[in-house]
């Protein structure tokens, strides 16, 4: 008989990038309209490949949190608001 086993999820690492950016605009070490490094900074910074900072990139932007303007760089949103529920959560 076999063994039944849970699997085991392995995080996304885009979605790593997208957590530690939102909790340094949420600590205030990045300010709302600051310019963010380029995406091959982020990389080697952090370690990973470009197209994963590429797919968060496209998340925050999604989500109004960076807004990206062609040949200028991304930026943090001038419209980002820390939703309610994120503050009762302690997210």
């Amino acid at each position: 008989m076999p063994i039944e086993l849970n699997k085991i999820t392995k995080s996304n690492v885009a979605d790593t990038v997208i957590d530690q950016l939102i909790e340094l605009i949420l600590n205030g070490k990045l300010k709302l309209g600051e310019k963010l490094p380029t995406e091959s900074e982020l990389a080697n910074s952090m370690g990973i490949g470009r197209n994963s900072v590429r797919e968060a990139m496209k998340v925050l932007q999604v989500l109004g949190i960076v807004k990206r303007r062609q040949g200028d760089g991304s930026y943090i949103s001038q419209e980002f608001t820390i939703p309610y529920d994120s503050l009762l959560l302690g997210l």
